[in-house]
């Protein structure tokens, strides 16, 4: 699964395919958890994070049924949950997933780490 956060925003999965994303809170829900991707967010912190400091009494409810469509969505097909249940909340697991901010930042990397050490010219040619 590949998602875009520079520029539009968008998730394709392992064929390159764009999935269609909910919107409202479902969307803002996902882009919680993929802004703490690989770490539980808990309940508490969602609906702080959607509704502020007056969630609805249906608030829990209303997570799981935004956390069970986001599931089906976003379903990579191959037996597992992107998207796990674990206390005090829910974690969306980002080992399989591209992301295009964390392959800029890569890139960035080498490109400091190429003109420290002078091989940042065309064809590591070393930059004089």
């Amino acid at each position: 699964m590949e998602i875009n956060i520079l520029g539009p925003f968008e998730v394709r999965d392992r064929e390159g395919r764009q999935i269609r994303l909910p919107a409202g809170r479902e969307l803002s829900l996902f882009a919680l958890l993929l802004v703490n991707g690989g770490e539980v967010v808990s309940t508490d912190r969602i609906f702080e994070a959607l509704w502020g400091d007056q969630p609805p009494d249906t608030a829990a409810k209303a997570v799981q049924g935004y956390v069970s469509h986001l599931r089906r969505v976003l379903d990579p097909g191959d037996g597992r949950d992107l998207l796990v249940t674990r206390a005090p909340g829910y974690v969306l697991r980002t080992d399989g997933v591209t992301l295009d901010a964390t392959r800029f930042e890569q890139l960035a990397a080498d490109g400091r780490r190429a003109l420290d050490d002078g091989s940042g010219g065309r064809g590591g040619t070393p930059v004089r």
